[in-house]
């Protein structure tokens, strides 16, 4: 009988222990991640960087479609004109060459974009930003050969 006793006692204290820590303890609310501000450079890197390759990459299908149904790739001068530091709105009609390519860019950029024609078979895409404080550029050519 003497065991039982401790074993009721042992259970009622578990017990007591249990609702103490899952029902009276208050819960502690989880701290709330700071607000992402377009004051802080670059808020979100990865998604900019991934849209960039992407954008980069259609305008490589862009220019070799025009090369297989005009015989030329187009030369696209810098859109937009500056080099931004911030993310800004796409003008598609900003810069010479954009509106003839006929590419679907992305609303928003953190990129400047370009086409240089380097030859009759060649050409070269850069993607330019300010984002970090420092120039970036990346560059990728008409066999999809990004550096």
């Amino acid at each position: 009988m003497k065991g039982t006793s401790l074993r009721a006692l042992v259970a009622m204290a578990l017990l007591a222990v249990g609702i103490y820590f899952f029902v009276i303890k208050p819960q502690e609310t989880p701290k709330e991640a700071p607000p992402a501000t377009e004051t802080r450079i670059w808020p979100d890197k990865v998604d900019a960087i991934a849209k960039m390759k992407t954008t980069m990459y259609a305008i490589v299908d862009a220019e070799r479609n025009r090369k297989a149904l005009d015989e030329s790739y187009l030369p696209c001068a810098p859109n937009p004109s500056e080099v931004p530091d911030m993310r800004v709105v796409w003008d598609g009609n900003g810069a010479e060459g954009w509106k003839e390519l006929d590419i679907m860019m992305p609303r928003e950029t953190w990129f400047q974009y370009e086409v240089v024609v380097t030859g009759d078979d060649a050409f070269e895409v850069y993607a330019r930003t300010l984002a970090e404080g420092k120039p970036l550029e990346f560059i990728i050519d008409q066999d999809m050969n990004f550096r």
